[in-house]
């Protein structure tokens, strides 16, 4: 019986055997669980597909797909899919969200993380590359990608960006287009 916050596994005789209402990464959001043989199978809302071997181990399965659950924009050219994790509230105010950005390329998902960077709003593909991309953010300018490796953080120090608090994280860009000359406008 799965009810949200908790799970019960009952024997044929109306037994409980197990109960389960809390897990290592969080609180349960229980969509579903199905006993087979000695394992129960949970669909969860947040965590996901976990598996509870022999009533005792419980695993949560990642299945392939972005790495994280936030996304603000999708961008997709030429096989490559590009997934910004980043956010701003409805003032536009930022979220403070880590910077991570999901790439889904040759069947796989890869995780790109900067650890100064957060925020990250949307990327797009150069059209005559497309292992060349740039990432806006939401208070640290745009990043530049070659191969999905940053190459360049284009700020208010190294180009015509502004600042709106000159020497904090405030150099806000969002909105990115690569004409057909290869000039990216911001």
């Amino acid at each position: 019986v799965s009810s949200g916050s908790s799970a019960r596994y009952y024997s044929p005789a109306g037994i409980l055997l197990k109960t389960i209402n809390n897990y290592s990464r969080g609180n349960p959001d229980i969509a579903m669980a199905v006993p087979d043989d000695n394992n129960i199978w949970i669909a969860d809302r947040t965590s996901g597909l976990l598996r509870l071997k022999n009533m005792t181990e419980l695993s949560f399965l990642t299945l392939p797909g972005p790495v994280s659950n936030d996304a603000i924009s999708i961008t997709t050219l030429n096989g490559k899919t590009i997934i910004c994790g980043g956010g701003i509230d409805a003032s536009w105010n930022n979220l403070w969200k880590p910077f991570n950005v999901s790439v889904y390329e040759n069947n796989s998902w890869m995780l790109l993380t900067s650890g100064i960077n957060n925020d990250a709003l949307r990327a797009v593909i150069d059209p005559a590359n497309s292992n060349h991309f740039f990432v806006s953010t939401w208070g640290t300018g745009i990043l530049e990608f070659d191969n999905n490796t940053l190459v360049k953080n284009y700020t208010d120090a190294n180009s015509g960006l502004l600042n709106i608090i000159p020497g904090s994280p405030y150099v806000r860009t969002c909105g990115m287009a690569i004409d057909n000359k290869g000039y990216l406008w911001v």
